[in-house]
């Protein structure tokens, strides 16, 4: 278990068997609307769920890019963090599919964004691109408020039994929340660097060579302030850090040569 403090200070406790529990039961099912029918004693008017309709072509949980395909993945067996992480972010992706792909869902959604003057809109993320995962994150946690009054209030939507069957394996807990939250501290250095670099600014090798340097410090560093689960998520996030900026030496030794002389970094 890993202790965390809440906005009120207080310590919460994230439980990792109840995270394995609701892992099992979060199954990415891309079939929202159909395969299943309404009880006999359940009736919808001409043009309520029946009009419930796919507004979106997506097959499968994740977008993939032509990066995807060289993403490493680890054959080793999970830890205890990496399982968590993985359950939050299926649940987030599983979501972001759902109420995209109805249209009832969608309408509510949109409404209660309005009530609430949210701009933000849920996105999907890119497997290969952290910043596009933090981005996902980022819009959860703006959209917390909408995402579970959607939970409390599924029952009175006009949508099939199989639909708010789903909404309830994808119900957020506590733990899930603080997860987020840690994971959206950590990925939001790379968030800014790679704003930084696709700025207008011709972005030079220099600069790369500083701003991986400054990621690869704020990786290493390890505050007493930080609970145990940001520093955990740090070393799990740098071990594929240095996989893919320092595993090959040539483009290390590239940017050595390369850095400007105004940049005082080291990045051995």
């Amino acid at each position: 278990m890993y202790d965390t403090l809440n906005s009120q200070g207080e310590e919460e406790m994230i439980d990792f068997h109840e995270f394995q529990n609701n892992a099992e039961n979060v199954e990415i099912d891309t079939d929202f609307t159909s395969d299943g029918e309404l009880p006999d004693d359940e009736s919808f008017e001409e043009g309520d769920i029946y009009e419930e309709e796919l507004l979106s072509d997506i097959i499968d949980e994740q977008i993939m890019d032509n990066w995807t395909a060289d993403v490493n993945e680890s054959e080793n067996h999970s830890t205890s963090d990496q399982d968590i992480i993985v359950s939050v972010i299926k649940k987030c992706r599983s979501l972001v599919l759902m109420i995209k792909s109805s249209i009832i869902i969608t309408s509510f959604f949109d409404r209660e964004r309005e009530k609430l003057n949210i701009k933000r809109n849920l996105c999907y993320d890119v497997k290969s691109r952290w910043n596009s995962t933090y981005c996902m994150i980022d819009a959860f946690l703006a959209l917390r408020e909408v995402i579970e009054k959607l939970f409390n209030q599924k029952h009175s939507l006009r949508i099939h039994p199989k639909q708010i069957k789903k909404l309830t394996t994808l119900e957020y807990k506590s733990d899930d929340w603080i997860m987020l939250s840690a994971l959206y501290t950590v990925l939001k250095p790379f968030f800014h660097a790679t704003k930084v670099l696709s700025g207008r600014d011709y972005p030079s090798i220099g600069l790369a060579f500083y701003l991986l340097s400054r990621l690869k410090t704020f990786l290493q560093k390890l505050e007493k302030k930080e609970n145990i689960l940001i520093k955990r998520l740090k070393q799990l996030l740098l071990l594929q850090f240095i996989y893919y900026f320092e595993g090959d030496d040539q483009q290390v030794q590239l940017l050595k040569v390369n850095r400007d002389d105004d940049c005082p970094v080291d990045f051995s």
